[in-house]
């Protein structure tokens, strides 16, 4: 009987750590780039929600994600210095 309910409690556990992983560490992972289109920088405001700077070709595009939905919210391709990698910096002169 012991035996049994202790075999439960594993798999629940480990059911539990696997929810856990997939769904907080698994969205983190950042995949290669690969062609025209790359995440540049994503920024993680709680759960489900952040922005992310997209490169598609030489524009650069401001992402809204939330668990909803999926928004551009603007073209940022100038706000940023060509020289300065990763977007870093830039903004008005």
């Amino acid at each position: 009987m012991y035996q049994m309910l202790a075999s439960i409690l594993v798999i629940v556990v480990l059911g539990a750590a696997a929810i856990f992983v997939v769904k907080r560490v698994l969205p983190k992972v950042k995949s290669p780039s690969s062609g025209n289109l790359t995440v540049r920088e994503t920024v993680y405001f709680g759960q489900r929600k952040s922005l992310h700077i997209v490169q598609v070709g030489r524009k650069k595009l401001l992402i809204a994600a939330t668990r909803e939905s999926v928004s551009m919210l603007s073209d940022v391709t100038d706000a940023f210095d060509p020289d300065t990698p990763h977007g870093e910096g830039g903004g008005e002169e």
